[in-house]
């Protein structure tokens, strides 16, 4: 993708011209490409996959601050924060645990990082 400076003739732009163009800019550097709708394609697989990552969001929020704490530690020196890392331990016991097409209900965390049980239903 080629870096523009003065799109549409200004100093910045964003949004998209008549379906056909999109102007944006991501990590500070301007680009245009060609307008498209992404894809959505709503499977099963997909929407199970979406409903254990919210899952996993809200039980980090109702989580004991020993148990965050141990994620946050866990996660010093990488490129994660310990809520995300979190968030993939849990994405990842849900697919070993379940098979995919199972959607999910619950998900119950005991222990500290690294030996914490997750326990999907």
């Amino acid at each position: 993708m080629a870096k523009i400076s003065g799109p549409f003739l200004s100093m910045t732009a964003s949004g998209t011209v008549g379906n056909v163009l999109t102007a944006a800019k991501w990590k500070g550097i301007a680009y245009m490409r060609k307008w498209f709708v992404p894809s959505n394609p709503q499977t099963s697989k997909q929407t199970s996959i979406r409903l254990a990552m919210s899952i996993s969001v809200a039980k980090w929020g109702v989580m004991s601050q020993a148990i965050q704490d141990s994620f946050n530690t866990g996660a010093e020196g990488t490129s994660q924060s310990g809520f995300n890392l979190f968030v993939s331990r849990l994405l990842d016991a849900y697919i070993t645990q379940k098979t995919i097409d199972v959607t999910p209900v619950s998900v119950d965390v005991t222990g500290n990082y690294p030996d914490e049980v997750i326990t999907w239903t």
